[in-house]
């Protein structure tokens, strides 16, 4: 890779902002309602990259690509991963009280 690909690489990171975040993930249980996910259970690219980036950048005058899109769904997967665990080490709360306690934490953005 040549010295202005690295450049032009490091010139395409846009940081997610919260409402960004909130939009995407509105969107991702939209289309889960919808059925937008494919018989192995996930977005595929074409749906990510034709039905929620485009309300995405619309919205908030961004610019993401599907790239963007992966990189904040693994960091939201590592945040939701942390939260289960600490709400199952949680002294005293059952596995019904952990799941409405991170439901109800993700709503408010406390996680996110």
């Amino acid at each position: 890779m040549s010295k202005s690909q690295q450049d032009q690489e490091k010139k395409s990171y846009l940081p997610w902002s919260p409402q960004e975040t909130r939009t995407l993930i509105d969107l991702l249980l939209n289309g889960l309602a919808s059925g937008w996910r494919n018989s192995s259970g996930v977005f595929s690219k074409f749906t990510v990259e034709r039905k929620i980036l485009p309300i995405v950048n619309q919205k908030h005058g961004s610019d993401k690509t599907h790239k963007h899109y992966l990189n904040r769904m693994k960091t939201l997967k590592g945040k939701y991963v942390s939260g289960v665990n600490f709400l199952v080490a949680a002294p005293g709360l059952d596995g019904i009280q952990t799941q409405n306690g991170l439901q109800h934490h993700m709503r408010c953005g406390i996680i996110i």
